[in-house]
């Protein structure tokens, strides 16, 4: 048995974060290539890239989760059928309803993205690798943290003034959006 390096274990974590239990064969068979050496750990890594950044636009943009159960279970084989299997695992994918860059800009900054669980579990991993991609010389742990609205969820007189006579609008349509949420580790009395 392989250990599994901390970057390998990372990602692990993160698509188990994302609750996309539908990939879970797949991933097993593509392990036990890799176990078997026939996958290396680099690919191995980009394949779980791949898929956190297809499950991560799709949820963005709201692209109902339903129809996975129909992408995944035959991927193995669809991407076998390139001759580089990562290669394969990208073109499949970016042709199973994967929101395109333009798209995914957009909805980045418009869509709700804070809510309740799986919403909000998302949403921080969201916020936690954009931190990460800052390049911090120290990481930062993010466990300990949760998301917090920079403009509050009840408006204050002052915000209304700051927001000026459309307050009301502007507080409905971004409150929950990615501009208006951030980490943090304080923790409110």
């Amino acid at each position: 048995e392989k250990a599994l390096s901390i970057s390998l274990r990372e990602r692990l974590l993160r698509l188990n974060r994302l609750e996309v239990t539908v990939v879970y064969p797949f991933l097993l068979a593509v392990y036990a290539d890799f176990s078997a050496g026939q996958c290396t750990e680099a690919a191995l890594c980009s394949i779980l890239d791949v898929i956190e950044n297809f499950v991560i636009r799709r949820f963005v943009a709201g692209v109902p989760t339903h129809g996975l159960n129909k992408i995944f279970p035959p991927l193995y084989e669809q991407a076998g059928a390139s001759a580089d299997f990562v290669d394969g695992v990208k073109r499949v994918l970016a042709a199973k309803n994967c929101p395109r860059d333009e798209v995914f800009r957009e909805s980045l900054g418009a869509t709700r993205l804070y809510g309740g669980g799986e919403r909000r579990e998302k949403t921080k991993l969201i916020l936690e690798r954009l931190e990460a991609a800052l390049g911090h010389k120290e990481r930062v742990d993010a466990s300990n943290m949760s998301i917090e609205h920079v403009m509050p969820q009840s408006l204050t007189a002052e915000w209304k003034t700051a927001l000026g006579q459309d307050a009301e609008e502007v507080h409905a349509r971004f409150l929950h959006t990615l501009g208006n949420l951030t980490l943090t580790g304080d923790r409110k009395s």
